[in-house]
């Protein structure tokens, strides 16, 4: 994640623009790990890249602009990690911009309809982005769990049933046979 910083020629110190990083890296990976415990080992890997690249591209907002998507794609990129990074890291750039330029960073917040007092609920939804995919893939992996649970207590009542059905034979087996006395 450092090496985006000399990449990008933000006006952030150094910590801060790492913070962000960690803080998308955060609510990414929670969207890879439901995704790799959704499908199939074969193709978890794949899907685990591509869903956070696709909704990255698709759900950012910046093209198309927040303005100009219909309200079914407006409402998804809403739960999007990409749209609240977006809108994230682009106010806190302009925040640190000179004041001279203060009718390009209007122009720009009517474009894209950010406003530099979302920070806070653009902070708050990626941590609530990541920590709901972890949940949803926490209580995905119980389910599984409880299934394969349930399945090993059967086969393990089956197998004492049987067990025990034997040992009652083998009990019964030792009665009926007559008493054998040496002399």
């Amino acid at each position: 994640l450092s090496s985006y910083y000399n990449f990008v020629y933000t006006n952030m110190r150094f910590l801060s623009f790492w913070s962000r990083l960690v803080l998308i890296a955060w609510s990414t990976s929670g969207m890879g790990i439901f995704a790799s415990v959704c499908l199939a080992p074969a193709s978890a890997l794949l899907c685990a890249v591509l869903l956070p690249l696709v909704t990255g591209v698709f759900l950012g907002g910046v093209d198309p602009p927040m303005p100009e998507m219909d309200m079914s794609m407006w409402v998804v990129a809403q739960t999007s990690f990409a749209r609240w990074s977006t809108e994230y890291l682009t106010t806190l750039e302009l925040s640190k911009e000179p004041v001279h330029n203060a009718y390009r960073i209007s122009q720009t917040y009517d474009y894209f309809d950010y406003k530099e007092s979302n920070q806070t609920l653009a902070l708050m939804m990626l941590l609530a982005l990541g920590l709901v995919w972890r949940i949803l893939a926490y209580l995905l992996l119980e389910a599984k769990s409880r299934d394969s649970r349930r399945s090993i207590l059967v086969s393990l009542k089956n197998w004492t049933q049987m067990s025990l059905s034997g040992s009652k034979r083998d009990k019964s087996n030792e009665q009926s046979k007559p008493l054998e006395i040496e002399v």
